[in-house]
């Protein structure tokens, strides 16, 4: 993972990645995508993140943070509060 740059965990056909991803494009915030269908370093990170599950998108915030299938609201507030949004 690129430590200056959020990166996300998902799938493509997962609906909720797909939204996020959206988003995040609306929005122009840079990320990293790995999708957990090609990487089984992603889908580790998923499952490590979800304590064993595999809900996804997972983001991956350069300060730590971590957020699971998020909202457009809660999404939003994270970019402000992580520093990844201007």
């Amino acid at each position: 993972m690129d430590s200056h740059r959020l990166t996300v965990y998902g799938a493509s056909w997962c609906h909720d990645t797909q939204n996020t991803r959206a988003r995040l494009d609306d929005l122009k915030v840079p990320y990293e995508y790995h999708d957990v269908d090609v990487s089984e370093d992603a889908k580790r990170r998923v499952e490590e993140a979800n304590h064993g599950g595999q809900t996804i998108p997972v983001l991956d915030f350069p300060d730590g943070h971590v957020l699971i299938e998020p909202d457009d609201q809660e999404l939003e507030a994270a970019l402000q509060a992580h520093g990844a949004q201007s």
